[in-house]
């Protein structure tokens, strides 16, 4: 069996968790017996790949993010050329208006979730995802959505068979920590991870934060990756009576998350709504305590070993981080819960039943 990954998720993103799924894939596939995989991607921009062990036909070209255009120009014209072997399976790595390459052979795509399609007025009126992402699964021989979550909001809103459409879960890694500077450390933190806008309900989350006497006097906030604070972020928080001290945000690579999942009291998933939901999973397998909204994925991937939230309730919101950052029975027990429950999710796992997957098309 030959799959063939291609270029798109490698030229969009430098890092990110879409890149990661698809480098776990194309390392460990060919492990199987039997099996030949690699990703055809002749200009990318992606470091996850070009640190990973997957075969690329391709090499890495480390331009920023706004260089990702024409790279998805050059290398649709260069791989619109190659025509792979009749027999193998093209597993797209984003949604794209045409098929990705000149391979032949069915197609695989994977919906992370249905976000566009359900909170259309976060995105900008020019943003095409959700027509991409429909016309991408019209063309696919197989669906692959990451949680049970996505595959029922994937039937509800788009005319699909749902014979074609499968659940498999991500997998989670963690880095080998690094030595944190011990200012962050100097009060108890709460760790928020990724971006921060529209449906992540992270200015909720800082004033169910701020609206605790107790976390607002002896603990701060951390957010990790999404940029800086911006302005209104800033503003938002000191109008809720909270200093720089009592938040910050923090940028670098998976040995600080790793850092920081470890030192954290607690990690809070606050989001209106995820497909999946890797934090979870990732301050799990970090032996961190999780707090998270009610809302999409985010239970079905807990598993009942997080701290549940209503998302549109401050109360609710602040006595759930509450109980998770005071509680030391509490927390010890969500502690053993949840690295139990993050066990479920390796990627050796995600690759054997994406692999499973495969051969119904073989």
């Amino acid at each position: 069996m030959n799959i063939v990954f291609d270029h798109h998720a490698f030229c969009l993103q430098r890092v990110g968790g879409i890149s990661r799924y698809f480098c776990e894939l194309a390392a460990r596939l060919p492990l199987r017996e039997g099996v030949r995989a690699q990703v055809l991607a002749p200009l990318h921009r992606n470091a996850l790949l070009a640190a990973s062990d997957a075969r690329t036909v391709g090499r890495y070209v480390p331009l920023p993010q706004g260089a990702y255009g024409p790279l998805m120009a050059l290398d649709f014209v260069a791989t619109r050329l190659v025509a792979a072997d009749e027999r193998s399976i093209v597993h797209e790595t984003f949604y794209t208006w045409t098929k990705s390459n000149g391979a032949r052979g069915p197609r695989v795509t994977t919906v992370h979730d249905m976000i566009h399609e359900r909170f259309r007025g976060h995105f900008s009126r020019w943003d095409d995802t959700a027509a991409r992402k429909r016309r991408s699964i019209d063309r696919a021989d197989r669906v692959l959505c990451v949680s049970e979550t996505t595959r029922r909001d994937l039937l509800e809103r788009q005319s699909i068979a749902e014979e074609k459409v499968a659940v498999v879960h991500h997998g989670c890694t963690l880095a080998t920590p690094c030595a944190l500077d011990p200012s962050l450390t100097d009060r108890p933190f709460v760790l928020y991870v990724g971006t921060r806008d529209g449906y992540k309900n992270f200015e909720a989350f800082v004033e169910a934060f701020a609206s605790s006497a107790a976390l607002a006097r002896d603990a701060k906030v951390i957010a990790f990756g999404g940029g800086p604070l911006s302005r209104r972020e800033l503003d938002h928080a000191r109008a809720h009576k909270l200093t720089e001290r009592s938040l910050a945000q923090l940028g670098g690579d998976d040995s600080v998350l790793a850092a920081l999942y470890g030192a954290a009291r607690a990690t809070v998933v606050p989001s209106l709504y995820e497909g999946f939901g890797l934090p979870v999973v990732e301050a799990m397998t970090a032996g961190c305590p999780v707090a998270i909204a009610n809302r999409g994925a985010l239970p079905e991937v807990a598993g009942g070993a997080a701290e549940e939230f209503d998302p549109e309730d401050r109360e609710s919101m602040r006595a759930a981080i509450e109980r998770v950052f005071f509680d030391d029975a509490r927390r010890e027990a969500l502690i053993a819960k949840g690295r139990a429950r993050a066990q479920r999710f390796s990627w050796d796992r995600c690759t054997d039943e994406t692999l499973a997957q495969y051969r119904v098309l073989w």
